[in-house]
């Protein structure tokens, strides 16, 4: 909550970092264009108010505005209905789907645009600017159309996901509603073929061919050689299949009847087809019946699943009766023992009664304390004095903060408790009033001591003309004292009332401006200063009024040298009341601070944009600057050579050398430029020409070393 909210009135807001991630804006997801490469949509509690002709819509939209390997979330009550070929549950509990490989046609009415005046127009007719041809692209599509066996790309449910090459004579829509399903499309003498060849490559994971498939053509019988062959998806959890299609055609002089035939190879051949169809029929039967074995196992452990969660309910169901009937009885207990303490509370409610309008009824501050220092009742009075209350009883007296200072009470009490003496001391609480304390013991009515009695006597009528006299030398003190501050202080301070008329200004004030305290004491800014920066004064001092909070301002302001900005910082002046009396300021000249700030901006933009590489090293040889030409000469990033020591780029068989150098600069020596040898990150050796600057703290003492390294070619 504390990184990424804050807290503001009324509840929490997201934070500035986290609303420069996000774009938003409304969006009518049947009308509007959609997004696209999107990673994950999240659309919960919408679909379930939509038609299914609506719905069916929107999530053809979500399928193409998301990316192959994309994610689509959706309400606990929503799913995706009919379009199960566009998307796969991930997640059944929280409604994760992952978008599926499907090509589907999406009927685009989206809202158009209006155009107004004064845009430019679409460029018509010789205007337009002429596509782009790709030649490598249409060489690849020609020779795919030419030379590459028809086929199709299907998912794992055989669902056409792409088409390659003349499909026609091998895939024919059937009558009824528009499916994609491969075997739906496949021809009658191809459909039992095409099942058991994908059964058998979606078992083994390998390629497959199935030769000499005969089927029926408006041109004669033909026969064609099945391939199908497993593809990667998208997704890691979705496989594909391509399918081919190979015609195999005889040459013109084998159509021809042959004159001479022999019956016994006719025969043969038929055979031989008929054992090939019936080896398919046995491998298609195959295929339903491991499904169907498959479907079995699935059902059978769902049934035992369900039996197994039968039997744990009604177990808990039992447990449930069994602590139902130990409620029932706790409950009884309860009731009887309720009623014997409603009993003992109506007698303790009198007593408490008479003893709360008895300490009521005393104006004065008493606290009855236990042989253990625990507080066991006290007084209205008291509870001002020392921050009571009523939870406070059985609290140590030690742990509780009061408003008197009394010193050693702890051991005060103790020791009254121990000598049976009535102990007597003034004390003051911390609004100024003091009282006379009084330590007595508490005894029962058997005359044993079980504790104390705290009283406190208001004696401050007594102190009154003592306090006032003290309080009146410390007032001239204080005053003496602020004064002394404020003459001597090189800032400017200064308070105005509501009006904005200035009551008190320092000596500083009247230095700057030339003006004595009685020309600007009474006066307003717009009275003393220019229009226009008496203007910015006074607009300051209302948002400091309206927030009722300090703020801090840079104010500009015409002196004999010029203009001059300030930081003023304003606050506003209370009263006791906690009413808003005037307010207070204190500016400080900063104007050679922001000179300052902009010659280090400079100074930081020219090392960037440096052409040759700069470095600071510590004394220790630790990297702590790298600019981006040290990037690109030696290959490390910023973040990664901040990790490193100098002594990492440096080749083993100079490493003597630079030692030699660090040795002369922690002499302060500023040695001449060299030629040295660095290591790239791909670890090729470069020459490169060395400049050092040595970098001193405001004490004169070297801090660092800063390098210009200039590649030598």
């Amino acid at each position: 909550m504390k990184r990424f909210f804050l807290k503001v009135a009324g509840g929490f807001q997201v934070s500035k970092t986290i609303r420069d991630l996000c774009v938003f804006a409304e969006q009518d997801v049947t009308k509007d264009p959609p997004c696209s490469k999107l990673d994950l949509v999240c659309c919960r509690n919408l679909l379930i108010y939509l038609g299914s002709v609506l719905q069916r819509k929107v999530l053809q939209i979500f399928h193409y505005a998301l990316q192959p390997h994309g994610y689509l979330m959706l309400g606990t009550s929503e799913t995706i209905g009919s379009q199960a070929e566009l998307f796969r549950l991930l997640d059944k509990k929280n409604k994760i789907y992952a978008r599926k490989s499907a090509i589907v046609p999406i009927h685009y009415e989206f809202a158009p645009r209006a155009f107004f005046a004064g845009e430019t127009p679409l460029p018509t007719g010789a205007e337009r600017p002429q596509p782009y041809i790709d030649l490598h692209h249409e060489a690849e599509h020609l020779l795919l159309a030419q030379y590459a066996p028809p086929g199709v790309v299907i998912s794992r449910d055989m669902e056409i996901l792409h088409f390659f090459g003349e499909t026609g004579p091998y895939l024919n829509p059937t009558p009824g509603s528009a499916s994609l399903n491969l075997l739906k499309m496949a021809r009658q003498e191809l459909a039992a073929e095409l099942r058991a060849l994908v059964h058998k490559v979606g078992r083994e994971g390998k390629p497959l061919r199935r030769e000499g498939v005969r089927m029926r053509l408006p041109g004669g019988e033909t026969t064609v050689d099945l391939r199908a062959i497993p593809l990667s998806g998208p997704v890691a959890e979705e496989s594909c299949l391509l399918v081919l299609f190979e015609e195999n055609r005889r040459p013109a002089e084998e159509k021809a009847p042959k004159q001479v035939a022999q019956t016994g190879t006719a025969d043969q051949d038929r055979v031989r087809e008929l054992e090939q169809e019936l080896s398919t029929s046995r491998e298609y039967m195959q295929s339903i019946i491991e499904e169907q074995e498959a479907t079995n196992e699935e059902l059978k452990s769902a049934n035992e699943e369900i039996q197994s969660t039968n039997e744990e309910l009604q177990s808990t169901n039992e447990e449930l009766e069994t602590a139902k009937e130990e409620l029932q009885s706790t409950n009884e207990e309860l009731a009887t023992v309720n009623e014997e303490l409603e009993n003992r509370n109506i007698d303790l409610g009198a007593a408490n009664n008479d003893l709360t309008n008895l300490l009521a009824s005393v104006n004065l501050p008493i606290l009855m304390l236990g042989q253990d220092l625990r507080i066991r009742q006290f007084t209205p009075q008291a509870e001002k004095l020392f921050n009571l209350i009523e939870t406070d009883v059985g609290r140590p007296i030690g742990q509780i903060r009061a408003n008197v200072e009394v010193p050693n009470l702890e051991a005060l009490v103790s020791e009254v408790i121990d000598s049976m003496v009535v102990q007597s001391l003034e004390v003051q609480d911390r609004n100024g009033h003091w009282h006379d304390l009084r330590v007595r013991p508490y005894k029962t009515l058997d005359n044993h001591i079980e504790g104390a009695v705290i009283t406190f006597i208001d004696i401050d009528d007594i102190k009154g003309v003592e306090r006032l006299r003290q309080m009146q030398e410390s007032l001239q003190e204080t005053e003496e004292r602020l004064r002394g501050i404020l003459d001597n202080s090189a800032t400017l301070i200064f308070t105005k009332d509501l009006e904005g008329r200035y009551q008190v200004v320092n000596k500083r004030v009247e230095e700057l401006f030339g003006l004595n305290a009685e020309a600007i004491l009474g006066k307003t800014d717009h009275e003393v200063f220019p229009r226009e920066h008496a203007d910015a004064y006074r607009a300051n001092d209302q948002q400091v009024i309206a927030r009722g909070e300090g703020m801090e301002f840079e104010e500009c302001a015409t002196l004999t040298g010029g203009v001059h900005t300030y930081l003023s910082v304003k606050f506003p002046i209370r009263g006791a009341d906690n009413a808003i009396l005037g307010i207070g300021g204190v500016a400080t000249d900063i104007t050679q601070r922001n000179h300052a700030q902009q010659q280090l901006e400079r100074l930081a933009t020219l090392v960037r944009d440096a052409n040759d590489a700069i470095t600071v090293q510590g004394l220790d040889g630790a990297i702590q600057a790298w600019n981006p030409a040290a990037e690109r000469l030696y290959g490390w990033s910023e973040s990664e050579a901040l990790g490193m020591n100098i002594r990492d780029i440096v080749p083993p068989d100079e490493r003597p050398a630079l030692q030699s150098l660090i040795e002369k600069v922690h002499r302060g020596d500023n040695p001449p430029p060299i030629e040295v040898t660095r290591l790239t990150r791909a670890g090729a050796k470069v020459r490169v020409r060395l400049t050092a600057s040595l970098l001193l703290d405001e004490r004169n003492r070297l801090r660092a070393v800063a390098t210009t390294e200039q590649l030598i070619t």
